[in-house]
């Protein structure tokens, strides 16, 4: 049976008092997260999550501490609790944080207007990997999921695909998690593309680099199975059949 080095006694000090409000800002700090038995596993980083949507890692220090910042999610309910985990040790913390209801005259408005593609010049180096997709490879035709951060979640953005910009879709409303999902089009040559993604006012909030390998065959489209493995073995035992024909006839003659 393995020990454990989970801390029993953490702290947490600065925590908000009163009721927060989505987007808000909050910072407080986790002390205690490691504890000082010979041979004890130290924590490096503190792995947050709020109400099932992963946040990321904030450093945790050689004294076990931790400096905690989060923006309280578009979506957070009025009782809400963000979890810690130290991620090498396992210990947990649990922070439960009062958010005031949403203002129902500051909820994300679909847009009534098209959405048009940002200038190349607004593809800055800042923005590189802001966004994130699910996968480095696709096929023309595929479906996409990009995160776009739980800080959009309730947001309406457009998503573009480029060099020549093309829309995925129409307005799409970011999910709880931070995503939004798409599907590429079925004419996108194959080689490397970037995934933009703009708000409603047309500004970047990140882009990335996707490879596309090419369109799926209609066999692919109709049963889901990569045939290839089946054509090169078809053409190993056709090369191999004319080889055994030919020693054969060798022997003959």
């Amino acid at each position: 049976m393995s020990p454990s080095f989970k801390a029993n006694q953490a702290s947490i000090t600065g925590a908000p008092t009163a009721a927060v409000n989505p987007g808000d800002s909050v910072t407080f700090t986790v002390g205690g997260l490691n504890i000082s038995s010979i041979g004890a596993v130290r924590s490096t980083q503190l792995g947050l999550n709020w109400a099932g949507t992963d946040l990321g890692t904030t450093p945790v220090d050689s004294a076990g501490r931790a400096t905690v910042t989060v923006t309280v999610p578009g979506d957070a309910v009025t009782g809400s609790v963000l979890e810690m985990t130290a991620v090498e040790s396992g210990t947990i913390v649990r922070l439960a944080i009062a958010v005031n209801p949403a203002d129902p005259t500051t909820l994300p408005v679909l847009p009534t207007v098209a959405a048009s593609p940002a200038a190349e010049v607004e593809l800055t180096a800042t923005l590189q990997n802001v966004v994130k997709a699910d996968k480095g490879l696709y096929r023309a035709g595929d479906a996409i999921v990009i995160r776009v951060g739980s800080q959009h979640a309730g947001e309406f953005v457009s998503v573009w695909v480029r060099s020549t910009p093309v829309q995925l879709g129409s307005w799409m409303q970011v999910d709880a998690e931070g995503k939004v999902s798409a599907t590429l089009p079925n004419n996108l040559s194959a080689g490397v593309h970037r995934i933009i993604v703009q708000d409603a006012n047309g500004d970047v909030i990140g882009w990335t680099y996707i490879t596309v390998a090419g369109s799926s065959t209609a066999a692919l489209a109709k049963t889901g199975t990569d045939t290839t493995p089946w054509l090169y073995a078809g053409t190993f035992l056709l090369v191999v059949g004319a080889a055994l024909m030919l020693k054969r006839r060798r022997r003959m003659e």
